[in-house]
């Protein structure tokens, strides 16, 4: 597991795969309306705020499930060094963000 944390840790949404968690993001809108996650908080396994703010944007895509509609961002995270993939998704009706682990392997970019 990439972020530790078995209290918090939601198991699903109706909406998404694999391991899902509440966040709290921090995203900018460009003049054109278009969303970008530039930063999110977590909490990690001792209930302490983590903060990540380096975020690549991969790909994004608004999506419709059920009448929702939804914001999926395929990002890259540093975290502790390697680069993580994930999903940060944002559900605009409830003005929730969530974090999807993809269990995808990381790679070791370095001390950052």
């Amino acid at each position: 597991m990439i972020f530790k944390s078995e209290r918090g840790a939601k198991e699903a949404t109706p909406y998404v795969r694999g391991k899902v968690r509440e966040i709290g993001c921090k995203m900018w809108f460009s003049i054109k309306g278009e969303l970008t996650p530039i930063m999110f908080k977590i909490a990690d396994e001792d209930g302490i705020i983590q903060k990540f703010d380096n975020i690549t944007v991969n790909f994004s895509e608004v999506k419709e499930y059920a009448g929702t509609i939804s914001h999926e961002f395929d990002c890259d995270v540093i975290v502790h060094g390697f680069k993580i993939n994930v999903i940060l998704e944002f559900f605009p009706e409830t003005l929730k963000w969530f974090l999807v682990e993809k269990h995808k392997k990381s790679q070791n970019i370095g001390e950052v």
